[in-house]
């Protein structure tokens, strides 16, 4: 695969690409693994036969091409949303599928002093699943928490890093010092050569 194939074309149709792969009818679109470890899946197939139901619902309601949508969901795919059509993949073709636009909500942030109740109360052995339930977190991030309170202690990404990062991350600030010199360098010899 070449760099160019993973690159974005400018102008892009969602819903061209999921009725692509709607022909196979058995293809999965959507495989959700919940914190007890049920998993469910949806095929592209039956996420587009949602995404017509709610589009028309939309278009009865009078939406039109441009008019902007908003849409409140929890932040993971539980067991309601893949048999209902509110997963955020659905929303975003049902959206697209009317003309409708789609803006995501900001990325939340959490305080140290949060991260560090919510590793507290996992280590204190509150179950695993009634944290992320309780305090609307994905499983990702609390293992992250408690990952980094038990290697480091800290939370900050700095402390965090891998012996080959912080290398990474060194080298890469040599060179961009050694660029600025040698384009400084060069911008001499070219003031010296006028002269």
């Amino acid at each position: 695969m070449n760099r160019s194939d993973l690159i974005a074309p400018e102008t892009y149709n969602i819903v061209n690409g999921i009725e692509r792969h709607a022909v196979d009818e058995t293809k999965e679109a959507i495989i959700f693994e919940d914190v007890d470890g049920n998993v469910q899946t949806i095929t592209y197939a039956k996420l587009i036969q949602n995404s017509n139901k709610v589009g028309n619902i939309f278009k009865a309601q009078g939406l039109q091409k441009g008019d902007k949508v908003l849409i409140m969901m929890p932040r993971s795919i539980g067991p309601s949303t893949l048999n209902w059509t509110t997963s955020l993949k659905r929303s975003i073709v049902k959206i697209k599928k009317v003309g409708g636009l789609f803006m995501r909500r900001e990325r939340r942030e959490y305080s140290n002093e949060f991260k560090q109740q919510m590793v507290d109360l996992y280590l204190n052995e509150k179950p695993r699943s009634e944290i992320i339930r309780e305090y609307d977190l994905t499983p990702s991030v609390l293992d992250r928490w408690v990952q980094q309170a038990k290697t480091s202690g800290s939370f900050e990404h700095k402390d965090n890093l891998t012996k080959e990062q912080k290398k990474m991350m060194e080298l890469e600030k040599e060179n961009k010092q050694l660029k600025m010199e040698n384009d400084i360098l060069k911008q001499a010899a070219l003031i010296i050569g006028r002269k």
